[in-house]
């Protein structure tokens, strides 16, 4: 079963549908986007509070131990939904597709090499022949070279593994 399979989205949560009863105006704020992902706790938090706020101004002191209680639910759901999600990142190399993920690496390995040599025979030769460049052609090849400078570790992370086992 794959992680998409596993993973509730928020539309089908319990505190979406207690914000969708209780206090639908609060959702008339959200995109579609929100209710198609599982959002951030902090975003969740921000909408089920407006709509605690909502509920306490009319007086609906059952909507608010329903909001109170969907909150704590989502809370659990969310953290459920970050485990799985490390679980699935934490063997991501051994998943059957790490020829492809080691082609990509050396291939950008590679791409940096050439770019930095490229770089390299630049700055030799305008150095020694004093050639006039541009600004525009310095910044370029500026962001180029740290672009690439980043990648490097990107890959070294990578191949190599970004942290110490711990046994």
């Amino acid at each position: 079963m794959e992680l998409k399979e596993k993973l509730k989205q928020f539309k089908d949560s319990k505190a979406f549908s207690v914000i969708k009863n209780v206090a639908p105006e609060v959702l008339d704020q959200a995109t579609d986007i929100a209710a198609s992902i599982y959002p951030p706790l902090g975003i969740v938090n921000g909408f089920v509070d407006k709509a605690i706020d909502i509920a306490k101004s009319k007086g609906n002191h059952n909507e608010v131990a329903q909001l109170v209680e969907a909150k704590a639910d989502y809370e659990i759901d969310y953290i459920e939904h970050h485990r799985l999600e490390v679980e699935d990142r934490k063997d991501a190399r051994v998943n059957g597709n790490a020829h492809l993920q080691y082609v990509v690496a050396y291939f950008s390995l590679a791409g940096f090499t050439f770019f930095g040599g490229v770089q390299m025979w630049l700055c030799y030769k305008i150095l020694s022949d004093g050639l006039q460049v541009n600004e525009f052609i310095i910044m370029t090849a500026s962001n180029i070279f740290g672009l690439f400078t980043g990648l490097i570790f990107t890959l070294k992370d990578f191949l190599f593994g970004g942290s110490a086992e711990k046994k």
